[in-house]
């Protein structure tokens, strides 16, 4: 026995981390993993839901789901990062012995324990004893930041993926070994496959400016070995390490592009149609340099730049024109970039948990009252509080700790970029309101965020702000790993000072809630989803988040009195760890968001109906969804419930929003996606003047004589689908819109001939055609050049490739044919498509065999070959 009890006793020092993360994990997620709960909060419930569902049916149909012909006039697949069509991780969604919601679940759940993972091996490569870098894994995926991102599924991905990509650069930039590119490049794959370009934008700063940190400490210092700028200046080998360093990060770059080349290309063609890369105004200096060239030098002139027409009369007057873009408040597409921006007072949640107040399933947010209070991303930060004091006290501005200060730069430039919207105007303004001194002058200006979107190119193109505080998360978790010794903290004077001011702080919040909160709590606004402000919720909720934190603190206190005695010394690393577990699960376990799975899989109304329509076409049924319908029922402005997340996601099924109508084999037009092409923004223009005059011919047949594609004819034809009461009664039927329609001399004729929808799928449309005139074939899909058409004629039967027109408007195409009798196959097959495939089959094939060579190779060589 006691030669077992050692082995036994370094077996659970060995694992102790993965126990304690492994079963918080399972205990956290398993009602999602095994089917019972669903995350039913934001997209996550009703668009990655809806549409993985979709993806998953396409693949078992025995097709590759690259056309999606039921979102407006239809849209690539791949191209659209949001679907991560092939992402290695959707495998989980092949083992079919598993119900949907089960596999669904999975797929989120699994992603935490890779960042997790990803975090403790970051750690204890910057040399982090195991507590510090177990309490660094915990709180950085279980944190607020990356829990709540189960809402938004390839945001989570992305984070599960950081701490590998950033611990590779690491590495990389460290021992110039070329293993560690190959390996960055394979985690930004990752991220971009599983749906998130943006993270590997901010991975590539990262890799840049760490390259550019290691020169300077290097060239220094050499300068301080040889004493002289003379001797430096005729040394080149810092620069043979730059240039050495910047050939790795192509070679990062490489890799990435080849792995991931199957959704990178065609997101690059697609991405040309998309009306975040034709912005109103011009988004960045290079676009105003563009603009302002092509004014040209005759005076007076017309400023006419990205859809904005401005009057000059010189050439100065052209360029102040040019100038108030860039630094006025953003308007249209660009104002979307600045959306979902952090506000600064939100750092009070890495202190305190939900500090802001629970926004569901009852409106218990108060500092939604603030000025100036944007659109929430993250309800919540809070790591732990054990995790915030000591990635605070870990805080290294220079100096040897290497680690720190770099972790340190990290944390504050990706917090103040998180700010967004809330740039130094904004700040100036709200210190001096009535100044007026920036009067004019956009409120991001002089942010981080700002600075992003006009110096680096592209940059405009991405969104949400917020999203970026993910990798502060990361560094503020790291810098809490790297400070975790019992004895540096025991023996430094900043432990107790910041220990007392907390508790202080604390103090001060829970008097000042009972003098002068708790009549302001009781005067808030309503919210449209989750009705009235829950005043008694909210209250409790901030004596909660102000006495949760103190206890943890003082606890750890206690442990301090005995942090120096030998049996101690062993066990303090465990319960720090365990107190951060105890702190995170009590503090964020509601983030998860979970309804029944039962409202995700019971029939609904709206389905009900549309099957009571008999609809024997091929063609699936066509309903418009007017914009202004995601108003939500006026009953939840007045009314609160604990089941209200239940009941978003029953209306929002019931009202087909905004990718529930996949499954109901529904072409919806007014259905939004993350990359949207400018000419549907004119098209729900369009359709949206049927709201208009909805209410005016309640009963008729025939609204109104709608003008559409330079020609006027009766489109809309009034059905309603559902019960009025479920605020259905603008959906309507386009049954005088098909997939294909046909016109002789500009003008539909069905006395010379007739078109025929024989077989539809998603990437196929089969046509049969009689005439016996040349008429003109109109094909309604968007005019992406993926699709091809294959004209059979009857009395030859010899398939022939035919030329379609595409139309201006960007959509259909159009296909003239002689008389006879035809048969038309339209197929959507994109050659990007084909060459992304090959390219990351044999990019992955590539990184296959290297790393199995790698492995065979005998006496364990350290070559750098993969």
């Amino acid at each position: 026995m006691s030669q077992t009890q050692p082995k036994q006793e370094t077996l659970l020092a060995r694992f102790w981390p993965l126990l304690l993360i492994g079963a918080t994990w399972v205990w956290m997620f398993w009602p999602m993993m095994s089917g019972q709960t669903v995350v039913g909060f934001r997209d996550s419930a009703y668009l990655y839901y809806p549409l993985f569902q979709w993806i998953d049916a396409q693949w078992a149909a025995g097709e590759i789901p690259l056309w999606n012909p039921y979102c407006n006039f239809g849209m690539p697949v791949v191209a659209d990062g949001s679907s991560s069509v092939f992402y290695p991780g959707k495998l989980i969604f092949f083992c079919r012995f598993l119900s949907y919601p089960a596999r669904y679940g999975i797929y989120l759940a699994i992603h935490i324990p890779i960042a997790a993972f990803g975090t403790y091996w970051f750690a204890r490569t910057l040399r982090a004893n195991q507590a510090g870098a177990t309490l660094a894994a915990f709180s950085f995926a279980f944190g607020g930041s990356v829990l709540f991102q189960v809402t938004n599924v390839i945001f989570l991905v992305s984070a599960a993926w950081l701490p590998f990509a950033l611990c590779c650069i690491w590495k990389m930039v460290k021992t110039g070994q070329l293993k560690w590119s190959v390996a960055a490049g394979v985690c930004c794959a990752l991220m971009i496959l599983g749906g998130d370009p943006q993270m590997v934008y901010h991975v590539g700063l990262i890799a840049l400016a760490t390259t550019v940190g290691e020169f300077v400490r290097r060239r220094r210092r050499r300068f301080k070995a040889r004493g002289t700028t003379d001797s430096v200046l005729g040394n080149r080998r810092p620069y043979r390490w730059l240039v050495q360093s910047t050939l790795r990060i192509a070679l990062m770059v490489v890799v990435t592009s080849l792995l991931s080349a199957v959704q990178l290309l065609p997101t690059f063609i697609w991405a040309k149609h998309s009306e975040r890369m034709k912005p109103d105004q011009p988004a960045n200096i290079y676009q105003a340099v563009v603009a302002h060239q092509e004014v040209g030098l005759d005076y007076p002139l017309q400023v006419q730049t990205f859809g904005s027409v401005r009057h000059a009369s010189s050439y100065w007057q052209s360029l102040v024109a040019i100038a108030d873009f860039l630094i006025g408040p953003p308007q249209g597409t660009i104002e979307h970039s600045y959306q979902f921006s952090q506000p600064p007072w939100s750092l009070t949640e890495l202190f305190w948990p939900n500090i802001s107040g629970k926004p569901f399933p009852r409106h218990q947010r108060w500092t939604n009252s603030l000025p100036g209070a944007e659109r929430v991303w993250n309800p919540s930060l809070y790591p732990g509080v054990l995790v915030a004091l000591l990635g605070l006290l870990g805080i290294r501005f220079w100096g040897r700790r290497r680690k720190q200060v770099w972790a340190t730069y990290l944390f504050l430039s990706f917090t103040i970029a998180s700010f967004g919207w809330y740039g130094a105007v904004w700040l100036s303004n709200e210190v001096f309101p009535n100044s007026g001194t920036f009067s004019g002058i956009g409120p991001q200006v002089g942010g981080v965020y700002w600075a992003m979107n006009m110096l680096l190119p592209k940059y405009f193109a991405f969104r949400y702000p917020a999203k970026l505080f993910v990798i502060a998360a990361l560094a503020i978790s790291l810098l809490a790993g790297l400070n975790l010794r019992s004895g540096r903290l025991r023996k430094s004077w900043l432990t107790s000072k910041v220990a007392a001011v907390f508790l202080a702080i604390s103090t001060a919040g829970i008097v000042g809630l009972l003098l002068y909160f708790r009549p302001m709590l009781e005067q808030l606004s309503p919210d449209v989803w989750f009705g009235q402000f829950d005043a008694f919720g909210a209250e409790f909720g901030l004596y909660f988040s102000l006495m949760q934190p103190m206890l943890i603190v003082l606890a750890v206190v206690c442990l301090f009195a005995y942090a120096g005695r030998d049996h101690w010394k062993v066990r303090f690393g465990p319960l720090i760890v365990t107190l951060c577990i105890f702190d995170v699960v009590i503090a964020n376990h509601w983030l998860l968001a979970q309804v029944p799975t039962t409202v995700f899989t019971n029939e609904t109304q709206i389905s009900l109906g549309i099957k009571n329509l008999d609809e024997s076409d091929i063609e699936p049924l066509r309903i418009f969804r007017d914009r202004g319908f995601d108003m939500e029922p006026a009953h939840w402005l007045d009314t609160s419930s604990n089941d209200r997340l239940t009941e978003v996601v029953k209306w929002q099924r019931e009202s087909l929003y905004p990718k529930w109508h996949l499954n109901e084999d529904v072409i919806l037009f007014g259905s939004f996606s993350s990359v949207w092409p400018k000419s549907y923004e004119t098209l729900l223009q369009r359709l949206d003047l049927l709201k208009r005059f909805a209410g005016k011919t309640s009963g008729a047949s025939s609204p109104r004589i709608f003008k559409f594609e330079q020609s006027e004819r009766d489109l809309f034809k009034t059905k309603v689908v559902a019960d009025p009461e479920l605020r259905l009664k603008h959906m309507r039927d386009l049954d005088e819109l098909g997939i294909v329609e046909m016109t002789f001399e500009g003008r539909s004729s069905d006395e010379i001939g007739t078109s025929t929808v024989k077989e539809f799928s998603a990437n196929r449309v089969l046509v049969s055609s009689r005439s016996e005139l040349p008429i003109t074939l109109h094909f309604f899909v968007f005019a992406d050049s993926g699709w091809k058409a294959t004209v059979t004629n009857a009395s030859s039967n010899q398939p022939k490739p035919t030329i379609m027109n595409p139309r201006e408007s960007g959509i259909g195409f159009d296909l003239k044919l002689e008389p006879g009798e035809y048969e038309i196959e339209f197929k959507y097959s994109p050659i990007e498509f084909w060459i992304g495939a090959w390219v990351s089959g044999i990019g992955w094939l590539m990184l296959i065999s290297g790393f199995l060579i790698g492995i065979c190779k005998p006496n364990g060589s350290k070559s750098e070959s993969l």
